[in-house]
This record gives structure tokens, C-alpha cells and sequence, in this order.
């Protein structure tokens, strides 16, 4: 019982101390009072005053510098889309092509003592064939008789004549133009591969020239119909 009393006791001056403590500590830090006269606040509020129009000056020219580096940006999100649309166009053959490459040359085979008819023409499926090969080789562009081979690119049998597109093949000798960036590799594995046995099959010869130093490879014809697209008008700039 006594023991109770003493941890009680022991509580109750431990909480009128603190109070005690907090009452001291207010009173010891009174609030001071503003003994400026009006001229003293005059000046002061002058100075502020000064403080807020060098803030207002500091930010027009922040927004005037923030107004031309959007300007600038806009410049440059302009040349850059058109040089991504240049680097598209390139990509997908609507522009002419020269660079290191091979020639390669198709044309009708006979041995001396061949009976049979006369190839006039060259398939389809051994372009297809012909134009894997080259890419498997490392070709970056192909034209088969001045006709730009790009991914859209129709190769197809119409009556008995072979198309590339909207050009029809109507007679052989043709030139396949084909660009790499290792012409050397390129060359060296059309001449072991068995691409020139297939074509041979057909009574044709696959001709591959030497490394060329420039190949001119022409842009395609094909036309390019867009649907479900249409363009989007540009919001005006603000003044």
C-alpha cells in the first residue's frame, strides 16, 4: 500500500514540474513588440516594393528565355522529323540508292545439244528464291530489270508473264543490281552457292560480276495508297 502511494505521489510532482517547467518557459520569452515609427516602415515597405519588381523583371526574362528555347525546340523537332522522314523515304525505296555492290545478269542457257523449248522469261518463285539469297548473303538493295525490290514489292505470274510490281519482264537478257556493305562476302558466296544450278534447271544462266565500286539502284515506282490516315491540322503558335 505504501508503495502505491510513493509511485502516485512520485507522478503528481513529476507532472505539476513539467507544467511548471512550460509556464517558466513562456514567460521568460515574451512577444516583441514592432517599436519602428512610420518612417522606419516607410523604408522598409519601399525596399520590398523594390524586391518585388526585380522578382517581376527576373521572371518576364526567365518566360522570354523559356519562350525561345520552346521556339528553338520546335525548330529543331522540325528539321529532325524531316530528317526522319528522309531516312523513311530511304528505308522504304522511294529514293534513288548508290553504293558498292554486284551486277548480276540473267539470261537464256542452252547446252549444244539441247531439243526443247526456249526460255523467254523467268519465274517467280526463282526470283523469290534468288532474292533470298541475296539477302541471306548480306544484300541491303536489290533492282531486278530496273525495278526497286522493297518489302511490298509483287512478284507474280500474270498470263503466262512474269511482274515486278506493275512492269512486266518481256524478254531475257535481264540485270539484277544488288547493294552490300561486304561486296567481297557477297560475291564470293552467290559463286559457290547452288543459286546458279536452280536457275541452269530452268535453261538460264545466273552471270555475277566482280565487285563493283558503285551501283546505282533507282527509287520504286510502286504507289503507296494510305488509308484510315489523314492529316492533322497544326494548332496556331501563341502570340
Amino acid at each position: 500500500m505504501e508503495r502505491k502511494k510513493t509511485i502516485y505521489f512520485t507522478c503528481i510532482t513529476a507532472i505539476f514540474g513539467f507544467m511548471l517547467a512550460v509556464q517558466l518557459q513562456t514567460t521568460s520569452h515574451p512577444k516583441v513588440r514592432d517599436t519602428r515609427d512610420i518612417w522606419e516602415l516607410r523604408a522598409d515597405l519601399k525596399k520590398e516594393q523594390q524586391l518585388q519588381r526585380q522578382l517581376v523583371l527576373e521572371i518576364g526574362d526567365y518566360e522570354e528565355k523559356l519562350r525561345n528555347y520552346k521556339q528553338k525546340q520546335r525548330s529543331n523537332q522540325e528539321a529532325v522529323l524531316h530528317e526522319t522522314v528522309s531516312e523513311l523515304e530511304q528505308e522504304a525505296g522511294l529514293t534513288k540508292t548508290e553504293g558498292p555492290g554486284i551486277v548480276l545478269t540473267i539470261e537464256p542457257f542452252y547446252s549444244d545439244h539441247y531439243v526443247g523449248p526456249i526460255a523467254e522469261t523467268v519465274s517467280p518463285e526463282l526470283l523469290h528464291r534468288l532474292i533470298n539469297e541475296l539477302n541471306m548473303y548480306g544484300a541491303k538493295e536489290i533492282a531486278i530489270a530496273e525495278e526497286r525490290i522493297t518489302n511490298t514489292t509483287a512478284i507474280r505470274d500474270v498470263n503466262g508473264a512474269t511482274k515486278i510490281g506493275d512492269s512486266k519482264i518481256s524478254s531475257l537478257p535481264i540485270t539484277v543490281k544488288v547493294i552490300a556493305d561486304d561486296v567481297e562476302m557477297l560475291c564470293n558466296r552467290l559463286k559457290v552457292s547452288t543459286i546458279r544450278d536452280d536457275f541452269v534447271v530452268e535453261n538460264l544462266q545466273l552471270t555475277i560480276s566482280e565487285p563493283l565500286t558503285s551501283v546505282v539502284i533507282p527509287p520504286s515506282k510502286e504507289k503507296w495508297n494510305v488509308k484510315y490516315m489523314e492529316t492533322v491540322k497544326a494548332e496556331k503558335e501563341e502570340k
